[in-house]
């Protein structure tokens, strides 16, 4: 399972290979998926779907908003930030190398996801209502969630200078 879903630079051509090009059965085979994790016991060996420190399965929450359901990414992304985090003393799952779990929860609270091998971000659900970034000095990009919280995790929308994102649901 942890290698299935690791094509995150080509989520068309891999829905194509694994399901014909039918984005419906991808949809049903991932939220299968996710309900087997979801339904995995938390116990302390390595989970059999999704390890979270695993880095080649850090990108599978964010699956279904690239191929189109953000909807699935913002239940799955939510799902990992309130079940693989914690304040416990085993509060991450797993290594932190180098930072790559803390970046992983600081992505997906502001909604978004950089796609290893590409200039592509997938969109998520973000955990704050406004979040302001400056990438370079004077450049403010602000993520604007209005009424953001745990029960209002599906954007309605995005936009970047003005201009609309394509997003479904």
């Amino acid at each position: 399972w942890h290698y299935l879903w690791y094509v995150p630079y080509d989520v068309e051509g891999m829905i194509g290979v694994q399901h014909g090009g039918d984005r419906e059965a991808f949809f049903a085979r991932y939220a299968e998926y996710w309900q087997q994790v979801q339904d995995e016991p938390d116990d302390k060996i390595p989970d059999d779907y999704y390890w979270h420190g695993n880095e080649p399965v850090m990108h599978v929450a964010f699956l279904g908003s690239l191929a189109g359901r953000s909807s699935l990414t913002a239940d799955a992304s939510r799902w990992v930030l309130g079940h693989r985090y914690s304040t416990a003393p085993n509060g991450l799952d797993g290594n932190d190398d180098a930072g790559t779990l803390s970046a992983w929860y600081l992505w997906a609270s502001i909604g978004l996801f950089p796609v290893a091998g590409t200039t592509t971000y997938a969109l998520a659900s973000p955990l704050f209502e406004r979040v302001e970034i400056e990438p370079v000095p004077g450049e403010v990009f602000v993520i604007r969630a209005p009424g953001a919280s745990a029960e209002v995790r599906y954007p309605t929308g995005w936009s970047v200078g003005g201009l609309d994102l394509p997003t479904s649901h």
